[in-house]
């Protein structure tokens, strides 16, 4: 058994004001409802899909190995990996 599971990481992508788009890294932990941002854009992109694929870059610099996906620590091994 690996000591290991996949993080809940997601990209997402808002737009507060027009043509001003963000991408926000999230992470769900023990609760799988709640997500807490990780890391965002600091300036804004000029289209949703530059922003998306600015997130999705930086999301890719979490994981060591694209196979196995962005990994962490289990921390109780009898705790479930869905929260």
């Amino acid at each position: 058994m690996r000591d290991l599971h996949l993080r809940r990481v997601a990209v997402f992508v808002y737009e507060p004001d027009p043509g001003d788009f963000y991408w926000v890294l999230i992470e769900s932990k023990d609760d799988a409802y709640m997500w807490l941002d990780i890391e965002g854009a600091q300036e804004p992109h000029p289209t949703w899909i530059r922003a998306f694929e600015a997130g999705n870059t930086t999301l890719l610099k979490l994981v060591a190995d694209q196979n196995m996906g962005p990994l962490a620590p289990v921390e109780d091994e009898n705790a479930s990996p869905l929260g």
